[in-house]
């Protein structure tokens, strides 16, 4: 007797239990990857999907659409050029920026009022201005401006500006210990009290810089389209200052993440450049009143280059204890694999994967 079982959508993935292991947000809505999880699932923190007002994973792009996972769907269109999938931060993909970039819409559809939570992965080697994200307006004849760009000065500086009509220095947060146009996958969050008067930035999990806010933004009257991966002027029309490289995993909160929160965003799994995740399966068994006994299984398995997998086999008896069990490596492509047991009734899959940041 041949039965076929897959283990494809999220779904089926929650049949199982797992740890550090991603999963599209919506059950119906693709494959798995392994690594980045979903923020709050399986830790201790209170950040859950809910908090959530944007999520652009950019694992696929449906024509010109990056899909938003959180739960109030702007999605993102790619404009003026390419915006590829690239390489992402873990086994899962990312926005290769090369000529075009992501128009949200208006910013006031997207985000309302603070506190916010910026988080995203960035990775880039351009030598000129490039803007990240921006949100920019003009407010009784000032300028506003939530902004994230690299090469400000013309150096390979991170500059973050949160520009009110009181300070049009823009209450920056410059990034200059190192050169951020090095082709290096960073971590960056920016988390804005309800107040608006001080801002946080973190770079890699650890608290970067905070900066007193002069002044104050209205977001709702941000009417220009937010942008990732290039800047407006006042009156909305583009200033040609378009980001060239990678974005992965760019996600707004609605409230403002601890300390703590933040460290998850970066670890997630991750220790000494590698993110390690579990996941066991449910036990599956012959339907009523058939009489099966496992002995081989064929497994095929589809993983990323910078993936792999030891995958055990467990043979059980009809109390679900351990009869035999066999142990594969799964890595570097799409394989199938043999695995031979000695005769039991049931059996379940248990992986141990890691990826490399």
């Amino acid at each position: 007797m041949t039965e076929e079982i897959n283990i494809e959508t999220r779904e089926d993935w929650n049949e199982g239990e797992h740890e550090n292991t991603s999963a599209d947000i919506k059950a119906e809505s693709g494959e798995l990857g392994l690594g980045y999880v979903n923020p709050g699932e399986g830790t201790d923190t209170n950040i859950t999907v809910e908090d959530l007002i944007l999520y652009l994973r950019f694992d696929e792009k449906d024509g010109s659409t990056f899909e938003d996972y959180s739960t109030a769907g702007n999605d993102g269109e790619e404009t003026d050029g390419s915006v590829d999938i690239g390489n992402g931060i873990l086994a899962t993909d990312s926005a290769d920026f090369d000529g075009g970039y992501v128009n949200m819409g208006q910013t006031n559809d997207v985000l309302s009022d603070t506190p916010l939570t910026i988080s995203l992965w960035a990775r880039t080697s351009q030598t000129d201005r490039g803007s990240a994200f921006n949100m920019r307006d003009e407010d009784g004849g000032s300028t506003i401006q939530i902004k994230f760009e690299v090469n400000h000065d013309n150096t390979g500086d991170m500059t973050a500006r949160w520009r009110t009509t009181t300070e049009a220095a823009g209450n920056d947060i410059t990034f200059t210990d190192t050169d951020y146009n090095d082709d290096e996958w960073r971590h960056f969050v920016f988390v804005i009290n309800s107040g608006q008067d001080q801002w946080t930035a973190y770079l890699d999990g650890e608290e970067y810089d905070t900066v007193a806010i002069d002044g104050s933004i209205d977001i709702s009257s941000i009417s220009n389209d937010f942008l990732i991966g290039e800047e407006t002027e006042d009156d909305g029309t583009r200033r040609d200052r378009r980001w060239s490289g990678l974005i992965d995993e760019f996600m707004i909160f609605d409230k403002e993440l601890s300390e703590a929160e933040v460290e998850e965003l970066y670890f997630n799994g991750h220790e000494n450049n590698n993110f390690e995740g579990e996941y066991t399966s449910v036990i599956f068994e012959p339907e009523e009143g058939e009489d099966v006994e496992v002995t081989e299984l064929e497994i095929t398995a589809d993983i990323d280059t910078d993936a792999s997998a030891e995958v055990t086999v467990e043979a059980l008896d009809e109390s679900d204890d351990i009869v035999d069990s066999d142990t594969i490596t799964v890595s570097d492509g799409t394989d199938t694999y043999s695995v031979e047991l000695d005769e039991a009734p049931k059996f379940r899959i248990i992986s141990e994967h890691e990826v490399s940041l």
